[in-house]
């Protein structure tokens, strides 16, 4: 059950607490070590997706950033990109900030349908120990140091992997981000 609420075109699935760490991607010498973060989709009928933002707080002066949408299996990340569920940033289209608030958009090509009461994944494998995005973990005080983050805004995990099939669940902490969806008005012609 997902603790977001709808908003006209989108549907918020955002961690507003926000700590910055160094939960970035990163690469060794065999493989990119991809950063993820699970949802369950908790709406009637679905939910088209149309794109994921995510917050930076450092990037690559030349290293591209992709995103992937990908099943789950017994509450793992796999190796399936649903359909039209990927999209690559250049350098230049990541956006970074001090203080979370400036975000990166990652638009998919074309709406991608995630089913109700499903769980689910973005992952973003990247070549770089450049990039940083902003993540949130229990018991740490909030970037402004205001509050103590004291629960999780969504039902869902943060991952790690060194090589992008073994995942480790990261259980008090979880990814900033912002999941967009369509919403659909139905016309008639005479």
């Amino acid at each position: 059950h997902n603790s977001g609420t709808f908003q006209d075109s989108q549907k918020n699935v955002t961690n507003k607490k926000t700590k910055a760490k160094d939960s970035g991607c990163y690469q060794n010498r065999h493989a990119t070590d991809p950063i993820g973060q699970s949802f369950v989709v908790d709406a009637q009928d679905g939910v088209f997706v149309t794109s994921v933002d995510v917050f930076f707080s450092s990037k690559s002066a030349t290293a591209p950033v992709t995103m992937q949408l990908k099943t789950m299996y017994q509450g793992y990340p796999t190796q399936k990109v649903i359909p039209f569920g990927e999209v690559t940033l250049n350098a230049s289209e990541i956006n970074t900030s001090t203080d979370a608030t400036t975000a990166t958009n990652f638009q998919f090509p074309s709406p991608v349908y995630l089913q109700d009461q499903t769980e689910y994944c973005f992952v973003m494998p990247c070549s770089t120990t450049d990039c940083t995005i902003y993540t949130a973990r229990m018991g740490q005080k909030t970037l402004d140091g205001s509050r103590l983050i004291s629960k999780q805004p969504t039902l869902g995990s943060m991952f790690k992997s060194q090589n992008g099939s073994t995942w480790i669940s990261e259980q008090n902490e979880d990814i900033k981000f912002d999941l967009k969806t369509a919403k659909f008005q139905e016309t008639s012609t005479g």
